[in-house]
């Protein structure tokens, strides 16, 4: 009973898939998924990597301050985790680190969005260096929102 429920809610969320085309323009990909969770949360996960270096893994709560009707749009804030892993053997991996995050999104007539946002944090774990401390993300990426699909009884 409780596994159809979660199942359902989860039915009846959007889901945006989010890609950086600065990103690729660079050499490197950054991917976003994001789950809507209500009408003004959102949990978002990605990946960031350059191919040769390096690879960030990021998981992002975001609130929505003042959502259109279609929701989990415009201006908002949220927390980030995220974890660095360097393929380089001179530098070793750096701890997770957590952090605020703070963006916009826009949101098309068609379901196209447009995001930018940035956040900064401290390494909870083993850190390089003096300057090592510090950790941030950030997005500017366009993607699609995959709507729901109202089911009819």
């Amino acid at each position: 009973m409780v596994f159809c429920q979660c199942i359902n809610l989860a039915q009846a969320q959007n889901l945006e898939a989010k890609l950086s085309p600065l990103g690729l323009v660079l050499g490197g990909m950054q991917l976003n998924l994001e789950q809507t969770v209500q009408q003004d949360w959102g949990v978002e996960a990605g990946v960031i990597t350059d191919f040769n270096d390096f690879t960030m893994l990021n998981l992002i709560g975001k609130y929505y301050f003042s959502p259109s009707e279609k929701g989990n749009d415009r201006f908002h804030i949220g927390v980030f985790l995220n974890h660095i892993f360097f393929d380089s053997e001179i530098e070793s991996n750096i701890g997770p680190g957590l952090g605020f995050y703070m963006g916009y999104k826009w949101l098309s007539r068609r379901n196209v969005i447009f995001e930018i946002g940035g956040g900064i944090g401290r390494v909870l774990g083993k850190s390089i260096g003096e300057d090592g401390s510090f950790t941030g993300t950030g997005q500017l990426t366009i993607g699609y929102r995959f709507p729901v699909i109202k089911q009819t009884k």
